[in-house]
């Protein structure tokens, strides 16, 4: 069940070209069960898991060559860039989690900003939950 403790939801959807991209220098033709076996790889690896002090909870990280990509983006006329980091409220948020959302947030608006890109940023909070609206208040505030 997607909505139990522990599991959620993580949308890894890049498009045919760019997962293709990705495939094309280990030989891997750019198909839909070649794009799922990569993906399962990824989230199956060894080792991969929330690191300590994170309250079993997740972030999306991925900052690696964005500023070469907004660049080009940029160039080609591109005018926005959008960056989103979930903030869980059940199990936390912690420390850890705040500042890993704001300094990746903070980096990709530096990036985007570099690039002569207007930044869209969506910290979300989610809602989920059994906490009334003060505590959803309280973490959106921290």
């Amino acid at each position: 069940m997607v909505a139990s403790l522990g599991r959620g939801i993580l949308v890894m959807d890049e498009s045919n070209a760019t997962c293709g991209k990705r495939l094309a220098p280990i030989g891997i033709d750019n198909t839909e069960a070649n794009h799922q076996y990569y993906r399962t790889l990824l989230m199956t690896a060894s080792g991969y898991g929330p690191p300590t002090g994170a309250n079993n909870e997740s972030w999306c990280q991925g900052l690696d060559g964005s500023a070469s990509r907004a660049a080009t983006y940029s160039q080609q006329g591109d005018s926005f860039a959008k960056w989103r980091t979930v903030v869980s409220i059940p199990n936390g948020p912690s420390t850890l989690a705040v500042k890993k959302a704001a300094s990746g947030l903070a980096r990709y608006t530096a990036i985007s900003q570099d690039s002569g890109l207007v930044l869209i940023m969506d910290p979300e909070v989610l809602l989920d939950g059994d906490h009334g609206m003060y505590r959803t208040f309280e973490v959106a505030q921290k």
